[in-house]
């Protein structure tokens, strides 16, 4: 065998050598790095005051107080930012930001009341990491008929 063939031989072992222990390297990241279970997602949802999601009060006299509990559940895998705002006839009734950690849930209170009859739409509105601007991440939407 001349040396050119045995230097050619080192080079292909070594080539080989090089990629079997990148094969077990990375068989062995993928065995060790936990795989989420479930996607990721956000779930925002409305209560009533007993924790139902349904049989909120719709039916409301002007300036009457109605309660509704406004949930965010973080399953998104890692630790996130949401702001959430609360608009009525183009007014923002209430926003705040709020950051949880996987698997965190929050929840709180939104009082509302009308100053004004008729048929009023409350937005509910969920952004992900990123101001109030543009399309949101989750909206929901609430109904009312005030009466005088």
């Amino acid at each position: 065998m001349s040396q050119t063939e045995i230097g050619a031989r080192q080079v292909v072992s070594g080539v080989l050598g090089a990629i079997l222990v990148l094969g077990v390297l990375g068989l062995v990241y993928y065995a060790v790095t936990p795989v989420p279970a479930t996607p990721a997602a956000t779930a925002f949802y409305v209560v009533n005051e007993s924790g139902t999601a349904a049989n909120y009060q719709t039916d409301l006299s002007v300036g009457e107080e109605t309660t509704v509990v406004v949930g965010i559940e973080n399953d998104e895998h890692r630790e996130t930012t949401y702001e959430f705002a609360a608009v009525a006839d183009g007014t923002r009734l209430d926003n705040r930001s709020v950051t949880l950690d996987d698997g965190e849930t929050w929840e709180r209170p939104l009082t509302l009341s009308f100053r004004d009859p008729g048929a009023r739409t409350v937005e509910l509105r969920l952004y992900r990491d990123r101001p109030l601007d543009g399309d949101p991440y989750r909206e929901l939407q609430l109904a009312f008929e005030v009466e005088e």
